[in-house]
């Protein structure tokens, strides 16, 4: 199974995403948020209001990381 199936099927088995497939050609699937995938809107919410807030800070960060040569 390669990452990109094995990212789609992580949410479905932890309840979090729903999956329906149509009989159809070519076939169709939909997906959407079961009660805990939605539940997750707040932290995610939370989660981007940080990064917008801190994104000046990390970038400058790993530009600095970058130059830096590692060190053993």
């Amino acid at each position: 199974m390669g990452d990109v199936d094995r990212a789609k099927v992580r949410p479905r088995r932890d309840d979090l995403v729903a999956r329906r497939a149509e009989a159809t050609v070519p076939p169709r699937v939909h997906y959407s948020l079961t009660g805990p995938g939605r539940s997750l809107d707040g932290p995610l919410a939370a989660l981007r209001v940080w990064a917008e807030r801190h994104m000046t800070i990390v970038d400058a960060n790993r530009r600095v990381q970058d130059d830096t040569p590692l060190t053993r």
